[in-house]
């Protein structure tokens, strides 16, 4: 409303005879991330982390974000298992006595079109997942990947999010 002071210290809050301070409490890295969907879970350096098993808390809420925000999800479901992107199959070709019959030919045509669809939408989550894993590393775990990494470039250009040993 119109008129209503705006308290100019949130801070201090009004308490019986005076003020007080509200008590912040100290954390390493305030950092909490971008995506809002993992809000709260960030890959940071060793020396930042506040607990123990911090990153395997963070790759999980990165699988269970994959698989309700992006379709086709069970095709990088190995990427937070494995760190690794499993290949889609191929329908094999259609054999001659297949070939005879229309209602083989659409079920064939059908799975080719998939096949190209999950192909095109793996590229597409794969730059999502990128952007998302991105946001929520820590600045001094982003500095720490861009130095460390002969092939930073090439991978932050190409959105590969696989890690490399």
């Amino acid at each position: 409303m119109e008129g209503d002071a705006v308290e100019e210290r949130p801070w201090k809050r009004e308490r019986g005879r005076g003020f007080s301070r509200a008590r912040i409490p100290a954390v390493a890295n305030l950092s909490k991330g971008k995506t809002l969907g993992i809000y709260g879970h960030v890959f940071q350096c060793h020396n930042e982390v506040a607990s123990n098993g911090q990153f395997l808390k963070t790759v999980e809420a990165l699988e269970e974000y994959i698989s309700k925000t992006l379709d086709y999800a069970k095709d990088l479901k190995s990427l937070c298992k494995s760190y690794e992107i499993s290949t889609i199959d191929v329908p094999l070709d259609m054999t001659i006595e297949d070939q005879k019959s229309e209602t083989k030919k659409l079920v064939w045509k059908t799975k080719v079109q998939t096949y190209m669809k999950r192909v095109k939408t793996r590229e597409s989550n794969l730059q999502s997942i990128f952007a998302t894993i991105w946001g929520q590393c820590s600045s001094k775990m982003k500095t720490k990947l861009d130095e460390s990494m002969d092939d930073y470039d090439e991978k932050s250009c190409d959105c590969d999010c696989v890690p490399s040993y």
